[in-house]
């Protein structure tokens, strides 16, 4: 997400569906208050959770 990868993109990656990809993508966003996938990774950059 961080790299801008697309959803099936990432799917493709860790060999899981693009459904989940997106499910995991709005509960993260959800965890964190974010608005948007961009505010999501900057915030967990902020936070550490991310590199």
């Amino acid at each position: 997400m961080a790299e801008g990868k697309s959803d099936w993109e990432i799917g493709v990656i860790l060999k899981v569906s693009e459904h989940l990809v997106d499910k995991i993508a709005r509960q993260l966003r959800a965890k964190l208050n974010a608005t948007n996938r961009a505010q999501t990774v900057a915030i967990a950059l902020r936070q550490n959770l991310i590199r």
